[in-house]
């Protein structure tokens, strides 16, 4: 049996749900660019049109990346809620079906709960792969298009700490 096919239990489609899965995964990674986009553009237009107009002081710079992905950062709170959302359905709903009990006379005890959270947790996996990916590329985004003289000092390390959350810090 393929890998594809375990990604559901019985009665669903496997094909659909990872369907599902992926689209969740866009929206969510699109909404986060959206909205990240939305704030850096915003703060740095602003930062850009005070510099023609006024002459350049110290007191005005870019705010942190930690702080500039507060609100898109929420973005990525949907996708697990989801993801548990269909782990509870898959093992609720053949918990009461025929399904469960032939799963459970199987020599392999072990298919009926792989096939509920194989795909919750490969969600899962690749939400947090996603997450670190595009963190990643929001900050060096942040840091390239971003003058020197605008970056407060220390933006290189807050970017490290936010993508890593810390680890090295």
């Amino acid at each position: 049996m393929r890998l594809r096919d375990m990604a559901a239990p019985p009665g669903f489609d496997s094909a659909a749900e990872i369907k599902r899965v992926k689209n969740w995964m866009l929206v969510t990674c699109a909404c986060f660019l959206l909205f990240f986009a939305f704030s850096f553009f915003d703060n740095l237009g602003s930062l850009l049109s005070e510099e023609l107009f006024v002459r350049w002081s110290d007191s005005r710079v870019m705010p942190l990346f930690s702080e500039l992905t507060v609100l898109p950062r929420l973005c990525f709170l949907p996708m697990p809620c989801a993801l548990v959302w269909l782990l509870v359905r898959n093992i609720s709903y053949f918990r009461s079906s025929k399904s469960y009990y032939t799963m459970k006379r199987l020599p392999n005890r072990w298919e009926y709960p792989l096939r509920c959270a194989l795909l919750p947790v490969g969600g899962a996996l690749a939400l947090f792969v996603s997450v670190n990916l595009l963190l990643l590329l929001a900050g060096g985004l942040y840091l390239w298009a971003t003058p020197a003289n605008m970056l407060v000092a220390g933006a290189e390390q807050d970017v490290l700490e936010t993508v890593l959350g810390g680890i090295f810090a």
